[in-house]
């Protein structure tokens, strides 16, 4: 097995009301910092505002984490009133769309749902948190071992 795990998912700004938190992590970024220090190699694809680089660097850094970020307009607000609550989200692109980035083949991937962009992997392991109610088949994605975490509203699409 690599000791090498290739994170692919968002880098977005968390912001909750009550308890009051300002956090920029998202489900990729917080995956990979959560699995730094493992004795794995950790690589995270995410998609950033240039504005943001240096934030996002100094995350990594400290994480060490090996980081390729994709640049979008704008990094995408999550606002929450409490941690259980629905999100409001800003920074979604005007006209709909999301960001076509090049497929990423590894042996080892953590593979979260993005809304600002789609991506294929390809991988003998993937672990795949769709988050966003794509299938796995749908994204074009391929696996040799494919483990899902879904919830049961996901379960059940």
């Amino acid at each position: 097995m690599s000791d090498r795990l290739t994170v692919v998912g968002g880098t977005y700004y968390e912001n909750c009301i009550d308890p009051e938190a300002d956090d920029f992590y998202g489900s990729g970024m917080r995956g990979a910092a959560a699995l730094s220090g493992k004795g794995l190699t950790i690589n995270l694809i995410s998609c950033i505002a240039k504005r943001d680089l240096n934030l996002a660097h100094s995350i990594c850094s400290t994480f060490d984490i090996q980081p390729e970020f994709h640049f979008i307009d704008k990094t995408i607000i999550f606002q929450y009133y409490h941690p259980l609550s629905l999100p409001e989200i800003f920074g979604l692109p005007d006209n709909g769309t999301s960001v076509k980035l090049a497929d990423c083949t590894s042996t080892n991937i953590l593979f979260y749902g993005m809304i600002e962009a789609q991506i294929e992997v390809h991988g003998k392991r993937v672990v795949y948190d769709p988050q966003n109610h794509i299938s796995f088949v749908e994204t074009g994605s391929t696996a040799n071992h494919l483990a899902l975490v879904l919830n049961k509203k996901e379960a059940h699409l």
